[in-house]
């Protein structure tokens, strides 16, 4: 009854290696399945975002500043830079923003160097300084 017992356990080893193998084989390829799943559906939303960016376009809306004979109202945007300077200044900067840019659009040259002279700005090697133009 052992020799039997031993020969069944011979012949079943050989078996059950195979089946070890065969799990181990779809472990492997589930795996690779869902690796392969996961990187088609991000591809698949990367293009549907792309898609998304070409076909969606900004309204045209009829500005009063665009035309031929057309500009900004200069009145509107001295009282902007006037509320600005006296409600948005505190918290807000315009670093990127020069005098010099406001000359011939809301500000006569004299005008922008005058404001320019009421700041003061901390300066390198002398300390406080009036801000040139």
């Amino acid at each position: 009854m052992l020799a039997r017992a031993a020969r069944l356990l011979k012949e079943a080893a050989p078996a059950a290696e195979q089946a070890a193998a065969r799990r181990g084989w779809w472990k492997f390829g589930g795996a690779t399945l869902a690796a392969g799943t996961a990187g088609l559906a991000a591809a698949s939303s990367i293009s549907l975002a792309d898609e998304a960016e070409h076909g969606l376009h900004a309204p045209q809306y009829p500005w009063p500043h665009e035309g031929f004979f057309s500009s900004y109202d200069h009145r509107s945007i001295r009282r902007g830079f006037q509320v600005y300077q006296q409600v948005c200044a505190t918290c807000h900067s315009l670093d990127l923003v020069h005098y010099r840019d406001l000359v011939g659009v809301c500000y006569t040259e004299d005008e922008a160097k005058a404001m320019a002279l009421d700041i003061e700005v901390m300066g390198e090697a002398s300390g406080w300084a009036a801000r040139e133009v």
